[in-house]
């Protein structure tokens, strides 16, 4: 089985070593090292066992690999991403479907426009060239299968932990509110700094602002830090990917913050047990599904920052409710989002 990525970013690594270690020289990883998102940044440190060479076109819109045409009927088994953009998978995709040889997809069920969008109708037609779908979550996968019935369609959660590593701490001295994420536009840093500046004096003096992460936007973040005099508040910390490394800074948040789309940062939060407050009417990615209101999760009027402070607010005010859920959200978190169970689908193809 061979599969194909644009990149390996660092929260796929632990997927792609534990996939690659269970049927030995079974699985071969082909993978570049840039995508569509320039923001979007490969591991250094993962060793893939063939490097592609991505081509983009007409202003990243579209993507050619180069130099895998060898692989065409080289294996039973090939999974591409499912992306449309992928000018390479389409000729795979129909080629390989007229000697009937296996193809899968796996990727969103649907684009971040939702069902209904305009590049649906080539999304469906490439889903129809596979002969299997692999979906990054379970709602997809059964939505799906409700528009395709005959179609071999699995579901492969995001995960980014090992059920061993996951765990929680549940001592009542959490304080902080915690955002892991890129630092860009879409993701609505300012947003969320410009409404911790407002609550600030409705807080307890010893709450913090712990932001890891880096983009375009940090530079904003720096230079009104420094205006504001708020380097004792507000905590700017480079990008962090191990579980160890994270944890320390989850173990002593009270609550994970969202204040764009969610991704995969709400199963990350999870993973520790940390409960999130998000945006609500965002283009969220499909793991959005995670989210229980007022279980796992509270959500806020979209852009609003009156919203986004009573809602931050109404979680301090329940502190010990939020601390005594977290065992019961890291326990749902295992048992849906490990990578144990992401990686299933995939070795059942080797069976």
């Amino acid at each position: 089985m061979i599969i194909f990525q644009n990149l390996i970013p660092t929260y796929r690594v632990n997927f792609f070593e534990y996939l690659r270690s269970k049927p030995e020289d079974k699985i071969t990883i082909f993978s570049g090292q840039d995508s569509f998102d320039q923001t979007v940044v490969a591991d250094k440190n993962f060793i893939v066992n063939h490097e592609l060479k991505n081509s983009y076109l007409f202003k990243r819109k579209l993507l050619i690999y180069r130099g895998i045409w060898y692989t065409l009927f080289k294996v039973e088994v090939l999974i591409f991403e499912l992306n449309p953009r992928n000018i390479t998978a389409w000729i795979f995709l129909i080629i390989r479907k007229f000697f009937n040889l296996k193809t899968v997809l796996w990727g969103h069920a649907w684009s971040r426009s939702g069902k209904n969008s305009k590049s649906e109708f080539l999304r469906h037609f490439m889903r129809t060239l596979a002969t299997s779908i692999i979906t990054y979550t379970e709602s997809q996968a059964e939505e799906l299968k409700g528009k395709m019935t005959k179609k071999d369609i699995k579901s492969s959660s995001n995960a980014i932990y090992f059920k061993h590593q996951m765990s929680t701490d549940i001592s009542t001295d959490k304080k902080n509110i915690i955002y892991v994420g890129r630092l860009v536009v879409e993701k609505k840093i300012r947003f969320l700094y410009l409404t911790f500046k407002e609550i600030l004096p409705e807080l307890p003096d010893d709450v913090n602002l712990v932001i890891i992460g880096s983009g375009p936007e940090k530079e904003f973040l720096e230079r009104d830090i420094l205006k504001e005099k708020l380097h004792n508040r507000v905590a700017l910390i480079e990008p962090l990917f191990t579980y160890d490394d994270l944890k320390k800074y989850y173990d002593n948040s009270l609550v994970s913050v969202s204040p764009g789309y969610v991704g995969l940062n709400i199963i990350q939060s999870f993973s520790f047990g940390v409960p999130m407050v998000f945006s609500r009417s965002e283009s969220h990615s499909p793991e959005i599904e995670a989210a229980i209101e007022n279980l796992n999760s509270i959500s806020f009027e979209t852009d609003s920052i009156k919203d986004f402070k009573e809602c931050l607010l109404n979680i301090y005010l329940n502190k010990n409710y939020w601390i005594n859920r977290r065992e019961e959200i890291l326990v749902e978190c295992k048992n849906k989002y490990s990578i144990e169970r992401m990686a299933q689908p995939f070795l059942d193809y080797l069976n």
